[in-house]
């Protein structure tokens, strides 16, 4: 990938120079380089912020992930704020829900369950969202509503069989299999 970063800097557009160096870091992150990753996404930020919104987003998105590997929690919301802010101005849906149900987790993670249950029931109201997103959004739910109260073991226990059994133990979290258990 760091040909396609070499060309695209010296002959080609800058929105695919930008994709380039995503992809590059992408490459990092996939090999749990980190630091490199960051670095990758950075400078990809600094090309896609005058040229590609929705790549922009998502490099937002993938240095939150990036950030949470590394424990940064407060680059993780920085990065998820961000993009959350993106994808509501370009009317990317989907992509929104995406950030919005990493910023969801995150709460969660920081044990702002009631904010993290607002999300979530935000979320779960949408049409537009598709079944993965659904069932990944419900997870985090019956987790969320499980760490408020005792009171909602039995809905979150609910949740979880409704998902084990449509979907097996693939969508299943280690905070989902920890509660469900």
């Amino acid at each position: 990938s760091n040909v396609a970063v070499d060309f695209y800097r010296n002959h080609g557009k800058r929105d695919y120079y930008a994709r380039a160096l995503y992809y590059h870091g992408v490459a990092y992150y996939n090999r749990k380089e980190y630091d490199d990753a960051i670095l990758e996404f950075t400078k990809a930020e600094k090309v896609a912020r005058h040229s590609d919104s929705l790549y922009l987003g998502m490099i937002k998105i993938i240095q939150a992930d990036t950030y949470r590997a590394t424990y940064n929690e407060l680059e993780q919301y920085n990065c998820l704020q961000e993009s959350i802010k993106i994808f509501s101005n370009i009317s990317q849906e989907r992509y929104l829900c995406i950030a919005e149900l990493q910023m969801a987790q995150l709460l969660a993670d920081r044990f702002d369950y009631e904010q993290s249950e607002r999300m979530l029931l935000s979320l779960l109201s949408r049409e537009s969202l598709d079944t993965i997103l659904r069932a990944n959004c419900e997870l985090c739910y019956a987790f969320v509503i499980l760490m408020r109260s005792n009171d909602n073991a039995l809905r979150a226990v609910e949740i979880y069989e409704s998902i084990l059994s449509e979907w097996g133990s693939e969508l299943m979290t280690i905070q989902g299999y920890w509660a469900y258990a």
